[in-house]
């Protein structure tokens, strides 16, 4: 039970090379540095159970003497009593010493080999001494079983032997002092046999005790390899991570003035042929744009930087959604998008519905890149299972459908369909790859079928919860009027001008390009080049807002905006909002939570632009202006935008698109209609959708919004509910086409469809 003594000593784990450096004799000692190591981990067991022997030992001598005492001769009670007693005392004291020092392994390691002699000693010397005054050399027996255990309780060979060595002398010694005239040959038999039977186990024990160390090392080696090779894995993607936020900024800054710049000039006057060639330039940014917000995902899903949400939200309003989105791609290449609802569809649940629309966005955009001509199907339906429901969603197509050898490789990273769909479609092929790992995250599905008519059919599921309680059902009763008010703030009357702001940008063809869309919605700028003329600028000067770059020399925007939180007094807060490349979840709470209150990414729109200014510049709406806007059917910021990029290409589009909006209405208002008494719900669904996107574009919005609601309603709503909603809808229709009228001057005719049955 006895382990080595020798010291330990820890190998160093950050000196990766010392083997190879130091040669064989270096890798030995570490491998006998790790045994020790393993020993340390198991001598706690060892210590317990020689404790525990000890402990027998001082009850059994204990015992003895209490027997030598009252039932044995005065010559063996003479000499047997104080011995007994004595060894008793000792393996106590030996006990209560072994019990203070347990924290001390290094200290029991040297002291498990001299505890162990004495309780051995111990026994030997009371066995001698009652031989020596019994001259029973029958207690050689006794002897025999005690160098037996001895191979058992010494590990190391050289204490067994010592030990044996002794006990064979004292025996030898006793037999020939106190018993001259006995034959002991006999016995000497039965000690040779003894020995090698305790030899044969102390060598069993020895050559067994160095296999599991030597197996205990291997395996610490190997854990602190793989270890070692995780911190590194974690290290290179965390650089890779950073590389890839790097080139995602440089590449984001350049296209901040090529898509504004395109955006302008596609204002202008231009001629057919440079049109087109503007449009090109704009549509190869944008697809660039995508490229790196591909690179740029996939670096955080590896690196686990992924949350998923768990927050409520309307399936419906995710799936319109993630079509709209792509509803102009689709229209370019002559396709139909279709949405198919099926029943019973939740209209509120709880899950992340933004990593959610980003998947079905993705599948989406996968679908109309691989279709040439035909449909492409979007389709949502529940499916309760307690408390781990789910949500499917379809994209169907009318592609050429997948090979049969590529579905098991699809999502696999850099992957596409075939060797030659990268110079026919383009693309990373990091697409479903990151669409999988999101599905993993939200603890789903995804996969691909092959429809016997033809074309691909993607399909994913999300675990999702269903909201039953009274506050969902409150909060959907009220949705339509939380979506007007929402409409209601976001509507101005008055332009954004007569304010100055601030553009802290260090780029000269970003600091041009802003300049000119701030000048466009009415703002005198100024401009920084870097942070510290920033801080200098707002100390000086009283601005309505900070347009700050985040990523700029001398003092970036983050340290220039805590400088000028510091230096702010008398309750005065101007507004700071970030314009980053960095289009992160981390880029962005790192901006606000060092005091920047809203947050940009690069490459941004006018529009959007111009919506986060208006946020920060203007003050909340009058009841004057809410209820100017809540009595008029179309938005003026859309329709006087419209006007004002016919003047600048002087062309007259707003009314000749308007006149045909309003020519084609009324028949599919009918259509609906028809459609609702023959219960084509689908049909209903289909057409909302195209009126809700075409009203919305010129400025009808609370029409668009009356389409949304049909066409999010028109699988499961009751057939009276449908009507009442297609009345609505015919009300506010003619409510927009009157005011269109008014506001072309009488250049627009309007003629309602008379009122069919739904």
């Amino acid at each position: 039970m006895l382990l080595p003594d020798s010291p330990p000593s820890r190998a160093d784990p950050s000196n990766d090379g010392s083997a190879e450096l130091t040669g064989s004799f270096a890798a030995e000692g570490e491998v006998a540095a790790e045994a020790r190591d393993v020993e340390s981990d198991f001598g706690g067991l060892f210590f317990l159970a020689l404790r525990i022997l000890i402990g027998a030992g001082f009850l059994l001598f204990a015992s003895l003497a209490f027997a030598y005492q009252f039932f044995f001769s005065s010559v063996v009670r003479e000499g047997m009593v104080p011995l007994s007693s004595g060894s008793a005392l000792l393996l106590l004291a030996l006990w209560l010493y072994l019990r203070h020092r347990t924290k001390d392994w290094n200290a029991l390691r040297r002291l498990l080999p001299a505890a162990t002699t004495v309780l051995v000693s111990s026994a030997l010397a009371n066995l001698a001494v009652l031989l020596a005054l019994t001259g029973d050399i029958g207690l050689t027996r006794s002897l025999n079983i005690l160098l037996v255990a001895e191979g058992y309780f010494f590990l190391s060979p050289l204490w067994f032997l010592a030990n044996v060595s002794l006990a064979l002398a004292s025996w030898g010694v006793v037999v020939g002092t106190f018993l001259p005239g006995e034959d002991f040959s006999p016995w000497l038999v039965s000690l040779c046999l003894a020995v090698m039977t305790g030899g044969l186990i102390n060598g069993i024990r020895w050559a067994s005790n160095k296999q599991i160390q030597e197996a205990a090392a291997r395996e610490k080696r190997q854990a602190e390899a793989l270890e070692r090779a995780k911190l590194a894995s974690d290290a290179a993607n965390e650089a890779k991570s950073r590389f890839l936020a790097n080139v995602s900024h440089e590449m984001r800054t350049p296209l901040v003035p090529i898509v504004s710049l395109s955006d302008l000039l596609l204002e202008s006057r231009l001629a057919p042929r440079e049109r087109r060639q503007v449009e090109l330039v704009k549509l190869a940014g944008q697809r660039l744009l995508r490229q790196v917000d591909d690179l740029l995902e996939l670096s955080r899903v590896e690196a686990g930087k992924i949350e998923v949400e768990d927050v409520e939200f309307r399936p419906a309003e995710v799936v319109a959604g993630a079509v709209d989105f792509h509803s102009e791609d689709a229209s370019s290449k002559g396709l139909v998008l279709k949405i198919e609802i099926a029943p019973g569809l939740p209209t509120h649940l709880r899950g992340d519905p933004g990593r959610i629309g980003q998947v079905l966005s993705n599948l989406i955009s996968n679908a109309i890149k691989f279709t040439p001509v035909g449909s492409v199907t979007v389709r949502a339906r529940f499916e309760p299972a307690g408390d781990s429901s789910y949500l499917r969603f379809e994209v169907q197509d009318d592609g050429p459908g997948v090979p049969e050898e590529s579905p098991s490789r699809l999502f696999g990273r850099f992957e596409q369909g075939d060797s030659s769909t990268p110079h026919t479609h383009g693309g990373t092929g990091l697409g479903l790859a990151i669409a999988k790992s999101l599905v993993d995250l939200m603890n789903g599905e995804i996969g691909i079928d092959s429809p016997t008519e033809g074309g691909a059919l993607f399909w994913f599921t999300v675990a999702v919860k269903e909201e039953r309680t009274a506050a969902a059902e409150n909060r959907a009763a009220t949705a339509a009027e939380e979506e007007q008010s929402d409409t209601l703030e976001s509507v101005r009357t008055r332009p954004i001008v007569g304010g100055r702001i601030l553009l802290a940008e260090d780029n000269a063809i970003s600091q041009e390009v802003l300049s000119l869309l701030l000048a466009r919605l009415g703002l005198a700028v100024d401009v920084a080049s870097n942070g510290e003329e920033a801080v200098r600028l707002v100390q000086a000067n009283s601005y309505r807002l900070v347009l700050m770059d985040c990523d700029m020399p001398k003092l970036d925007g983050v340290a220039a905006t805590r400088q000028i939180r510091a230096g702010e007094t008398g309750g005065r807060r101007v507004p700071i909002v970030a314009l980053t490349a960095y289009a992160s979840d981390d880029s962005r709470a790192r901006c606000l939570a060092n005091g920047m209150d809203d947050f940009l990414g690069k490459p941004f729109s006018e529009e959007n632009l111009a919506a986060t200014i208006e946020r920060w510049i203007l003050p909340p709406p009058t009841p004057e202006e809410k209820d100017a806007q809540a009595s008029s059917a179309i938005e003026d910021r859309i329709y006087d935008r419209l006007r004002e990029l016919e003047r600048s290409s002087g062309k007259d589009f707003v009314d000749p698109m308007v006149q045909s909006f309003l020519d084609a209405a009324p028949a599919k208002l009918e259509e609906m209609c028809a459609a609702a008494a023959r219960e084509d719900r689908e049909s209903i669904g289909r057409i909302a959708h195209s009126m809700k996107s075409e009203s919305g574009m010129l400025g009808a919005i609370k029409l668009s919004k009356w389409c949304s609601t049909l066409q999010d309603t028109a699988s499961a709503a009751p057939k009276v509910e449908l009507r009442e909603t297609l009345e609505r809808l015919r009300a506010e229709l003619d409510r927009a086409a009157a005011e269109f009228v008014e506001r072309s001057k009488g250049a627009i005719r309007w003629r309602p469809a008379p009122r069919g049955e739904a």
